[in-house]
């Protein structure tokens, strides 16, 4: 069982950011203010200058009631006397008034200043942490996405390489015994004289180990299958009451790729190892022979036939018959799919065939595709597959001869024959 992965907890990271700048914010402000605290005992001496800096506007009065107007008078005289001192006093006290002013207004705009470039940092600062804080969400996102898919491809390809592993074991295994036993048995005279008699399971076992070898891995083979999911979705086969069926469907690629897309899907084949093995993996598969299989079924039931490098297995009649049933069991807009090795390549023809002894005559598309049509299927086409490499490829350099070279010896080493059962129009893939 995988250890659970540390989670990120992105909002608390950003509150201890936020914390931080705010306390770096209010130590600033602090020392900001008692650096710069404005002065009411200035303003209010600056307003008593303005309101008295003109003696010469000062009115008198007196308290007595006989000598008052003496008094008066006299102050009046007095004021007279000293106009052109009172008048300096005067002028001196308007240059302190407006001195005091300036020097206030000069100490209150800095002020003003610094109050909206702590504002405008306080917001440039709020912006700079919601766009972090979205970086950060959205980055970290982006990875745990990462993380997840990266884990599960890792989860698919052990569990891959654990079926592979166990399935070749298996073989192996059964290989050994095999091997193992007719050491052990001696035959007697007349044993050696007759040839010894076929046991199925060691004959599948073998058989399984042919495809192993020389089929190709399961990867490449579902990736290889693919072409044909969109004959499938585009007559919407497989998605309701019409399955399809696969005719000899070996170690499953198909039924797996099917699975996957949700499509629904049957199999069909003789090897007991393989079945067995299917229906242990939740596939539907039925251990039967294919043509048998097909005459169970209903006419019209189906909804798709495929059948990948199964005809060149069989003898010409049982090749015919097997089209017929298919025919039958397709329902209208049905599709057929055969897949079978290109005798046009010749090192398919002359090499690769053979690799597999149970194979037993390469089918020239023209024939195959004669037969489909013969049979009853309508707009069949055929479908060149799987070319060597162009690694392989002679340099053609504008060279007819190289050119045909190439096409006769790295060509399509496969192709497929894909009909319709008479439906009202084809669909496209």
């Amino acid at each position: 069982m995988a250890e659970p992965r540390p989670q990120v907890d992105v909002m608390e990271i950003m509150r201890q950011v936020r914390e931080q700048a705010s306390r770096q914010r209010q130590k600033f402000a602090l020392s900001s203010a008692a650096a710069s605290h404005p002065n009411s005992q200035a303003n209010e001496d600056l307003s008593f200058l303005h309101r008295a800096q003109d003696l010469s506007q000062v009115r008198f009065s007196s308290h007595r009631k006989v000598v008052g107007a003496v008094v008066v008078l006299f102050k009046r005289v007095l004021q007279q006397l000293l106009t052109p001192i009172l008048a300096r006093q005067s002028d001196y006290n308007a240059v302190n008034a407006r001195l005091l002013g300036y020097l206030c207004e000069r100490v209150e705009r800095p002020d003003e200043q610094l109050a909206a470039a702590l504002e405008a940092l306080h917001a440039k600062e709020t912006a700079f942490l919601e766009a972090l804080q979205e970086t950060v969400t959205t980055q970290l996102e982006s990875l745990a996405q990462q993380q997840e898919t990266a884990f599960q491809a890792l989860q698919m390809e052990v569990a891959r390489q654990s079926q592979e592993r166990l399935a070749h074991k298996r073989h192996l295994t059964l290989l050994l015994d095999e091997v193992h036993q007719r050491l052990m048995e001696r035959p007697t005279g007349e044993e050696r004289r007759s040839p010894p008699a076929r046991e199925t399971s060691s004959w599948d076992s073998l058989c399984l180990a042919i495809a192993e070898r020389f089929r190709g891995s399961r990867q490449e083979i579902k990736h290889r299958l693919r072409v044909y999911l969109p004959y499938l979705k585009a007559g919407g086969i497989g998605m309701h009451d019409d399955p399809v069926i696969d005719l000899g469907c070996g170690r499953g690629e198909w039924l797996e790729l099917l699975q996957e897309e949700g499509i629904r899907v049957r199999g069909v084949d003789q090897n007991a190892l393989l079945v067995e093995e299917h229906r242990q993996s939740g596939f539907e598969v039925i251990q039967s022979d294919i043509v048998s299989y097909l005459c169970t079924l209903s006419s019209g039931s189906i909804g798709g036939v495929t059948g990948f490098h199964i005809v060149e297995h069989l003898p010409f009649e049982v090749m015919l018959a097997l089209f017929d049933e298919t025919v039958r069991v397709l329902r209208p807009g049905g599709v057929a799919i055969f897949e079978t090795p290109n005798p046009e390549n010749v090192l398919v023809s002359m090499h690769e065939f053979y690799i597999d002894p149970t194979h037993r005559r390469p089918l020239p598309s023209s024939l195959l595709r004669f037969i489909a049509e013969v049979k009853g299927l309508c707009s069949v086409k055929l479908l060149p597959l799987h070319p060597f490499p162009a690694t392989q490829r002679v340099p053609e350099a504008n060279l007819e001869v190289a050119k045909r070279f190439n096409e006769l010896f790295y060509g399509p080493r496969d192709y497929a024959v894909i009909g319709w059962k008479s439906p009202h129009r084809v669909p496209s893939p």
